[in-house]
């Protein structure tokens, strides 16, 4: 293998599970595996076969074997849940269980005890209003669990759309055999060189190679809304699903399609998940 520069270089291949794990580690330790297992981003692209400035050569041969080997960049589908089935989804909660059966049992020990004794004991505050606090916490119950199928709702709504727009609508800019060159989201292989500006929706996982005051929202991937600075030299690592801000950068694409960060998010929802967000881990 040559490295950019015209060097052999003896670093093998990586492999799916290889570039997976890089993509769980921390920041910190992305770096250090980085560093001593490659030599740093440049190593990683010569292991993967690309040139951190021109790209891909865009031979259709590499390209279909790119695909065979890491796979291809196309999410895999999920219908929406409907609310009715969130809510159900909701009620399963532990918390929301013990205080439904909780208030539910008082209430009918309030009605049982209304049969019984009908005449209040001497000297009680009597039945008229004892059934006024168990109806009030499962009003509240029932609210509860509403506002939060509602905001799994439009959660799931606005996630979908965002993979709608990804999937079929964006494109983005990569390097390929030396020349910048628009592609459609699937066309992306593992070894592309992805210029990143803003506005763009990171297509797949990757290692920023360079950077300018580039910000990145994570916000479909961890429900946070703050920014988040990438630098190749503190926070390479790029999420698929991220939402560029501010600046731009260009990055190394190393996992795609199902095996990537958003593609097991969308996994993780069709098996069940009520809240799939993946723990991406920052120190």
């Amino acid at each position: 293998m040559t490295d950019p520069s015209g060097a052999d270089s003896q670093t093998d291949k990586p492999t799916l599970s290889e570039l997976v794990r890089i993509m769980r580690m921390s920041k910190q330790d992305a770096l250090s595996h980085l560093k001593n297992q490659y030599g740093g981003t440049e190593g990683l692209c010569v292991a993967l076969e690309t040139h951190p400035e021109n790209g891909l050569s865009g031979n259709l041969e590499d390209l279909q074997s790119r695909r065979q080997e890491y796979g291809k960049n196309e999410l895999p589908t999920e219908k929406p849940k409907t609310f009715l089935r969130l809510i159900l989804e909701t009620l399963k909660d532990f918390t929301v269980v013990i205080l439904i059966t909780s208030s539910i049992v008082s209430l009918v020990l309030y009605i049982v005890l209304l049969f019984l004794l009908p005449t209040p004991p001497a000297g009680s505050s009597g039945y008229s209003t004892g059934w006024v606090d168990t109806v009030s916490v499962l009003c509240s119950v029932a609210l509860v669990v509403i506002l939060t199928a509602y905001s799994e709702y439009t959660k799931q709504i606005r996630f979908i759309t965002l993979l709608s727009q990804s999937e079929n609508e964006r494109s983005i800019f990569v390097r390929r055999n030396a020349a910048k060159e628009s592609l459609r989201c699937q066309d992306l292989v593992v070894g592309d060189i992805v210029e990143l500006g803003v506005g763009n929706v990171v297509p797949v996982d990757g290692i920023l190679l360079k950077g300018f005051n580039l910000k990145v929202e994570e916000s479909v991937l961890t429900g946070e809304t703050h920014l988040i600075a990438k630098t190749p030299k503190d926070d390479p690592i790029i999420f698929s699903g991220s939402h560029v801000i501010e600046g731009e950068g260009k990055m190394v694409s190393i996992v795609v399609g199902p095996h990537s960060t958003l593609g097991q998010i969308i996994l993780m929802g069709a098996k069940g998940h009520r809240s799939a967000k993946l723990y991406i881990r920052r120190t």
